[in-house]
């Protein structure tokens, strides 16, 4: 589920300077907060490098365990097939429109002599 993520998050860039520019960061273990398994930022080669501009978070199911656990309602997903019930994973991803607005506009910007 992360993977596909990751690829759709990049399908949406324009095949062109930034596409090319674009990178992600896995982050490390000491590096995560205490429910996302991965957690990977799109960042750029531009003078703002290394800053974070997207994020796709995988949740785990912590979120809906503590809504489940604090709200006292049910928020299992039954499997009809199986008959199994599980609180289901919640991957995240996040995009702001001003950071990407500024990395656009960044890799765009051109000086002539």
């Amino acid at each position: 589920m992360f993977e596909f993520w990751r690829h759709e998050r990049m399908s949406g860039w324009p095949d062109g300077r930034a596409a090319e520019k674009l990178r992600f960061h896995q982050h490390t273990k000491d590096e995560l907060a205490h429910s996302p398994r991965m957690l990977m930022t799109s960042s750029t080669s531009f003078p703002s490098a290394g800053r974070k501009f997207e994020g796709i978070h995988n949740r785990t199911n912590f979120d809906v365990s503590r809504h489940q656990e604090f709200s006292g309602k049910k928020l299992e997903y039954l499997d009809v097939a199986t008959n199994e019930r599980f609180i289901p994973f919640v991957v995240e991803t996040s995009a702001g429109a001003d950071r990407t607005t500024l990395v656009v506009m960044v890799d765009a910007y051109h000086e002539e002599e």
